[in-house]
């Protein structure tokens, strides 16, 4: 089914659905690139200490200089804004596009439903309830808009991961692999919530189904209710159906609240392994003689006081801060 329906959306979408992952993963990598960016801009004009700048503001200033345009704080403030307008622009055109997609491949399918209904069988709609065909094509098909969105943003943050994950190996290897494992044992050891999640997303979908089958049965049927005085029953079946909603809602705000607090206990519990783990190596370093102490980098906290340390220097460090 699910291969179905991806099949269906890049039928419909073609490469639009391409040139927005692109754009989300742009996007996502250059997020707060205007406030980032600015420091390291004034740097150039002398402002925010006497450190030359380096790197891409280097390369940047040496383009300015070619281009001819002088170095004052005009000139930097108007790239800077340049810079944020043409994200902003862009996050607008991913934003428009990304409506487009979802809300025209929702339209398509409630078209291609209600023409299947229109052409039905008349033995096909004794075995229905008008209540259930008008809350698939209104409630349901906005549901699947809904996933279609959050399909876009799943694969766009596994992009985005992988590359944190390429960085991270260049980094550290076995911190990354650390990591690895324990988000990996921590999907294992919680696939339990998921599935009582979608058990319970499953039993909402069901309550919401019946309760609008109620009320629409008894809106048509209100001159039949009101001739036997129907409506005390109406009301009590109302109120069983919407009490069975608000449990199945309830039910499944607590497997996912249980999820996500079990995963930041264990993501913590992990994390301080880890420096344990580090600390007591230091300390077995410590205990040996100079000569056969390990070499690490002076600093006492590289990864804050230094952003530019290469990658050679972190894995010279036997962890995150380097051992005392």
């Amino acid at each position: 089914m699910l291969v179905h329906y991806i099949r269906a959306l890049f039928e419909y979408a073609g490469v639009r659905v391409s040139i927005s992952l692109c754009l989300m993963v742009f996007m996502s990598l250059t997020q707060g690139v205007g406030l980032v960016m600015l420091i390291p801009f004034l740097q150039l004009i002398g402002l925010g200490g006497n450190e030359a700048a380096t790197g891409l503001v280097a390369r940047l200033g040496d383009v300015l200089r070619w281009l001819g345009l002088p170095l004052n704080m005009p000139v930097i403030l108007c790239l800077y804004l340049v810079i944020v307008t043409a994200h902003a622009i862009v996050a607008r055109y991913r934003d428009v596009l990304n409506a487009r997609i979802v809300n025209g491949f929702t339209q398509t399918l409630r078209q291609r439903l209600y023409r299947a209904l229109s052409r039905a069988e008349w033995l096909c709609f004794l075995r229905s309830r008008a209540s259930d065909i008008t809350h698939v094509l209104t409630s349901d098909l906005q549901r699947v808009g809904f996933a279609t969105q959050q399909l876009f943003q799943l694969i766009g943050t596994v992009i985005i991961a992988g590359v944190h994950i390429a960085v991270a190996f260049i980094i550290s290897v076995p911190m990354t692999l650390f990591a690895l494992v324990c988000g990996g044992g921590f999907l294992l050891l919680l696939r339990p919530f998921n599935r009582q999640a979608h058990r319970t997303g499953e039993g909402l979908r069901s309550s919401m189904n019946e309760m609008f089958s109620a009320v629409t049965e008894h809106l048509n049927g209100m001159k039949i209710v009101k001739s036997y005085n129907l409506g005390d029953r109406h009301e009590q079946n109302f109120r069983t159906i919407t009490n069975g909603v608000t449990g199945q809602i309830v039910r499944f705000t607590k497997a996912n609240a249980a999820t996500r607090m079990y995963y930041e206990i264990g993501g913590a519990v992990a994390l301080a392994a880890f420096f344990f783990r580090g600390n007591g190596d230091c300390t077995h370093t410590d205990r040996q003689p100079p000569s056969h102490r390990l070499s690490v980098h002076p600093t006492p906290a590289p990864v804050f006081h230094n952003p530019a340390m290469r990658a050679a220097d972190y894995k010279r460090s036997p962890f995150l801060w380097g051992c005392p």
